[in-house]
């Protein structure tokens, strides 16, 4: 009797101690998770804004610190449903963003739409990367009723080095992407 007391107690902590293992090492690692979108109206049309949880991978940050030159691409569809057929696709665009690290410097820089903006801290520069805001999606003139979107966020592999997209086709600390989020476009408009 006492030694199945002792194996239990055994057992329950070597499964304590997994699952300890196993929240620290999903603390550790990276995500995309879409937190918001705001369609806002303006005298041209649509404004998008969007807000993406982002954080990286182990892999991918001290690859940063090293100096590879890291890619993201945020893909949004406007889509026109129709009944008896397939959707019609409306828009589909891109924005993209290049992040880089100077070790001499210590600062972050960000380029994006012919943009740079530098940061001293890493989460400053995914905030401002990870918050597009007043993208101009869709003309007045091409305005419908109905109309619903998908927005996603990824690592682009094709800006890597080519010795890093075969990192990023074999191992998940170099893969980064949301899913795709769908919402209706029409209902999150604000006049």
């Amino acid at each position: 009797m006492q030694g199945s007391k002792n194996l239990a107690k055994r057992l329950t902590g070597i499964l304590l101690a997994l699952l300890c293992l196993l929240s620290v090492s999903t603390l550790a690692w990276g995500d995309i998770i879409l937190k918001s979108t705001r369609v806002q109206q303006n005298d041209e049309g649509y404004q998008l804004n969007a807000h993406f949880s982002c954080s990286l991978t182990p892999s991918l940050e001290d690859a940063l610190r090293q100096g590879v030159s890291l890619g993201f691409v945020i893909d949004l569809e406007i889509n026109k449903a129709r009944r008896f057929w397939f959707d019609t696709n409306l828009v589909s665009m891109q924005r993209r963003y290049k992040l880089n690290y100077y070790a001499l410097t210590r600062q972050y820089r960000l380029y994006y739409g012919g943009l740079v903006q530098n940061f001293s801290r890493l989460d400053s520069a995914l905030g401002v990367m990870c918050s597009p805001s007043a993208w101009q999606v869709l003309d007045k003139s091409r305005e419908e009723p109905g109309l619903t979107a998908r927005i996603r966020m990824q690592l682009d592999t094709d800006q890597l080095p080519k010795p890093f997209q075969i990192n990023a086709i074999t191992s998940k600390d170099w893969t980064l992407d949301s899913d795709w989020y769908s919402f209706n476009f029409a209902t999150d408009a604000a006049p």
